[in-house]
């Protein structure tokens, strides 16, 4: 079986000059991927079969959580080795998903089609009529986002990307998301109650498993940034090729205000020769921002 994802994109503006080298963002209220005038704001919300997120949202340490959680004994190395996906990694993925995605006053569904390596994404968006409407490539250094209605492409570093694209999203990879790599001596506390294990990392971000199974059933990582994506559920876990992974992954902004749906139609791993070629024209000239 196959993970879910979701990835939704929206349209760069029309305005301004394809060869001009700065951009305004503009605000983005009230309209949909077809009509927002942001250079970035094309990028709703980059998948989520991916994992670890590549924002540059600062980290803050989490207190502990006194909803039913308590310090617990377990070792964390012993945790992580309970893991049905212990001992092997996923080098990389390619499939389809659908996804959806509720904002205050913004719902939207399209089809996703994604590859991804541990360094790199390329994700292709579809609306809802079938209509390819761009792509984005991003990968540890900068996002590429090519708007293949109006022949326009936008790059931007990391960095700046956190700035410009919506709720905070630099880029995702859903590979590391599904397989997230985690070393027990990166753990701060293990914290525990009946049903699940919370392993508390030094970077602020916390992992839930099952006691049952060991499988990682949510991943918060910790903002400041209320309208950031920060909270992963993991459901519907599936046999493929040896692994146990989530069929569907819920995502919520840190204010809980944006949900992001995601459900994978097909998935394939480890495959070889990936096409990462985001197909813009030389005619096109890429835009700065």
């Amino acid at each position: 079986m196959c993970t879910k994802n979701w990835v939704i994109w929206m349209r760069p503006g029309t305005g301004g000059s394809r060869r001009s080298t700065k951009m305004k963002p503009a605000t983005t209220s009230g309209k949909n991927w077809m009509q927002t005038d942001r250079p970035t704001g094309r990028v709703l919300a980059l998948i989520v079969l991916l994992a670890l997120v590549w924002s540059c949202t600062p980290a803050k340490r989490l207190a502990v959580d006194p909803a039913g959680f308590t310090v617990s004994e377990a070792d964390p190395a012993t945790i992580l080795a309970n893991s049905p996906n212990a001992g092997k990694t996923i080098g990389s993925i390619e499939g389809r998903a659908r996804a959806q995605i509720s904002r205050p006053g913004v719902s939207e569904r399209v089809s996703v089609s994604f590859t991804s390596d541990r360094t790199r994404t390329l994700i292709s968006i579809r609306n809802n009529l079938g209509i390819e409407g761009g792509r984005i490539y991003a990968d540890r250094d900068s996002v590429l986002i090519y708007d293949r209605i109006e022949k326009q492409a936008w790059k931007s570093d990391i960095g700046r990307s956190h700035e410009l694209l919506l709720n905070g999203f630099s880029a995702f990879n859903l590979i590391d998301f599904i397989d997230p790599i985690l070393h027990a001596a990166e753990v701060q506390m293990v914290l525990e109650d009946e049903k699940r294990y919370k392993l508390v990392f030094f970077d602020g971000k916390t992992v839930i498993f099952s006691r049952q199974n060991y499988l990682v059933e949510q991943i918060v990582f910790s903002t400041d940034d209320p309208e950031v994506f920060s909270t992963f559920f993991f459901e519907n876990h599936a046999g493929l090729n040896g692994y146990k992974l989530p069929r569907t992954i819920r995502i919520f902004s840190d204010d809980g205000k944006s949900v992001i749906h995601l459900v994978t139609q097909s998935l394939e791993l480890d495959k070889k020769n990936l096409d990462f070629d985001i197909g813009i024209p030389p005619e096109i000239t890429i835009i700065r921002i």
